[in-house]
């Protein structure tokens, strides 16, 4: 790897401050300087102030189409690149009919012969009709104009016809508003048996993705008018633009103004200063090939990646952490995680680390019932395994060499052996528990001779005990039993012992490597190994949903409460200001990135994300 900063340096970028960063990153500008370069050039359409201007871009795509200037090997070529695009999106939309089946295979084998006649922008409807001479269509409103209006005589007659003309409709920054593509429609229409073949296309900024689920794809988004085929700024790209580019006898000063167009599309881009819309999905139109290839090789390097996230989460303002004042998080799961790997250090025996969050009321139900923090060995998580196993450690409790999952259950068997021992009878040990709940307090007894809302019978007849005994009243309960008798809560050594599953310590059964005992088996809880994150190649495993109020609460820790471990970020200004002075890298990388997020709820998350960008 050709870096000039030391790779070693970036194994935890993530804990990097974002001066460290950056630092790198301006380091590393020979990689990043050709990137930098592309994204950083303004174009003529930018410099002008029209770069989503509609009326400019509906006389450029007039332009390519109309077969004079851009003409590569053939005046028609753009034109047949332009049809074959109609006849996949009206395929992937069903409006395979809106094309005529003797048009369709002309296009497709190439017998037709194309001749622009007219080509007109902003062509008023009512003088089309007046010119056109059809008596069936509805009449036109005065304002009603066609954005692109295009013309071919068909050298060749297909079909009896021997003229084409295709009508389109140009949203650069709106949408079908009033219905105007059913107005022009029903006004231009001939009925499909007059002489002209007729194509209707509506063309949008539409993400190709949502392109090519069309079906899904929002009635908001759509023309109303069904005959008109849908196409994008990204396929006239792909399909038409960059063939063109490619083409090696199209002379250089058209590659030129071609290339400028399309750095008008790749660009983030404002509304004009004429516009009356306010900010909405209007900043990339379109991606090219190179560009795709540029962000993909920028963010391989994990410099790059973070100073980005960064840089977007202190835009919107979304929370960042710092760790032991010497790094900058972009998420509470990160500061966590990066929290728990201090306390590994400190606390050496799993159950230690457990208890200490626990202590500081960061693990708890949130967003269900699961814990923040699982401890989970290897064999309990096993590859291709979506569930995490492990054992709710918080309330374990040993007596007598054996595990439970709760007081209630270990004090069932310890009265009885208590019993035995000191030859009590059930008034007698009734009398003996009487003051671990105070009747003045209005509290069940522990042990009733009667059954009552909220006891259950014990294994000895005629006793209920308690179904629920906080662990507060375990003192005074083995102050009771006498330490022969005593349950305790479970220790490192058992608890390590039950997890490893290879131990035989404080049960009274083997364990064996692949089997727990049934009195521990059932006590194993799964979780959603999806919803968590591995700290480090540590056996935990922290929840990827933590809310932000939680995430401080890790300095509560009492040997840590002089170290305030997670802090705020300090860095929040100077990764807003990269991201002003660099908006239109970060814009261009996210959108990139987006259309090629697979999960498609991810994708609608990220597509928020995006459009707040836009705004900030």
């Amino acid at each position: 790897m050709n870096n000039l900063y030391d790779i070693k340096l970036i194994e935890k970028e993530s804990a990097l401050s974002a001066e460290e960063l950056l630092t790198m990153f301006n380091r590393n500008i020979s990689k990043n300087a050709e990137i930098l370069d592309y994204i950083g050039k303004n174009n003529l359409f930018g410099i002008i102030g029209k770069a989503r201007n509609e009326g400019v871009h509906s006389r450029f795509v007039a332009e390519l189409l109309s077969g004079e200037f851009f003409n590569g090997d053939s005046r028609e070529s753009t034109l047949y690149h332009f049809m074959d695009l109609l006849l996949y999106r009206s395929a992937k939309e069903n409006k395979s009919g809106n094309i005529n089946p003797q048009l369709k295979k002309a296009i497709l084998t190439r017998a037709a012969v194309f001749e622009k006649v007219e080509s007109v922008c902003e062509l008023s409807v009512k003088n089309y009709q007046t010119l056109s001479g059809y008596n069936n269509t509805k009449p036109a409103d005065k304002d009603d104009r066609i954005d692109i209006y295009l013309k071919y005589k068909l050298i060749n007659t297909i079909a009896g016809r021997d003229t084409l003309e295709i009508f389109i409709e140009n949203k650069v920054n709106s949408s079908d508003f009033d219905s105007q593509t059913t107005r022009y429609f029903e006004a231009c229409d001939n009925g499909g048996h007059k002489c002209p073949f007729q194509l209707f296309v509506y063309i949008t900024p539409q993400p190709l993705r949502d392109m090519d689920k069309y079906i899904s794809l929002d009635s908001k988004c759509k023309p109303v008018c069904a005959h008109y085929i849908h196409i994008c700024y990204q396929d006239m790209l792909d399909y038409i633009i960059e063939p063109l580019l490619s083409d090696k006898n199209l002379d250089a000063d058209k590659k030129t103004i071609l290339n400028e167009y399309v750095r008008c599309l790749e660009l983030p881009t404002m509304p004009d200063l004429d516009s009356r819309l306010s900010t909405k999905d209007l900043s990339i139109m379109a991606t090219s090939s190179k560009e795709k290839i540029l962000v993909q090789s920028f963010m391989e390097d994990p410099v790059n990646q973070r100073i980005i996230e960064k840089s977007i989460a202190a835009k919107l303002n979304m929370p960042l952490y710092s760790v032991a004042s010497c790094g900058t998080l972009f998420n509470a799961t990160e500061a966590l995680t990066r929290g728990i790997e201090m306390l590994i250090n400190i606390y050496h025996e799993p159950l230690q680390v457990l208890r200490a969050v626990a202590d500081c009321k960061i693990v708890g139900p949130q967003k269900g019932a699961d814990p923040f923090l699982v401890y989970s060995p290897v064999n309990w998580h096993p590859v291709g395994n979506r569930l995490l196993h492990y054992l709710p450690f918080d309330h374990l409790y040993l007596y007598s060499n054996r595990v439970y999952s709760s007081i209630t259950s270990a004090f069932s068997d310890a009265i009885k052996d208590y019993m035995e021992r000191n030859h009590k009878t059930n008034e007698e040990l009734i009398k003996d528990f009487a003051n671990i709940f105070s009747a003045k307090g209005g509290g069940l007894p522990l042990v009733s001779g009667k059954k009552e809302s909220g006891n259950g019978k014990a294994k000895i007849d005629g006793l209920f005990i308690r179904k629920k005994i906080p662990a507060d009243r375990l003192p005074g309960i083995n102050s009771i039993l006498g330490e022969d008798l005593s349950i305790e809560p479970i220790d490192d050594e058992a608890y390590n012992a039950l997890m490893q599953c290879n131990i035989q310590l404080y049960i009274n059964q083997p364990i064996t490597e692949n089997k727990l005992p049934d009195e521990v088996g059932k006590l194993i809880r799964d979780v959603d190994g999806e919803n968590y994150v591995q700290v480090d190649d540590t056996p935990f495993f922290i929840r990827k949903d933590i809310v932000d109020d939680k995430i401080l609460g890790i300095n509560q820790i009492k040997i840590l409460e002089n170290e305030n471990i997670i802090g705020k970020c300090k860095d929040i200004s100077i990764l807003i200001d990269f991201f002003n002075n660099r908006r239109n890298l970060i814009l261009s990388v996210y959108k990139i990135q987006l259309e090629a997020e697979p999960d498609q709820k991810v994708y609608e998350e990220k597509l928020t994300v995006y459009r707040k960008l836009l705004k900030a």
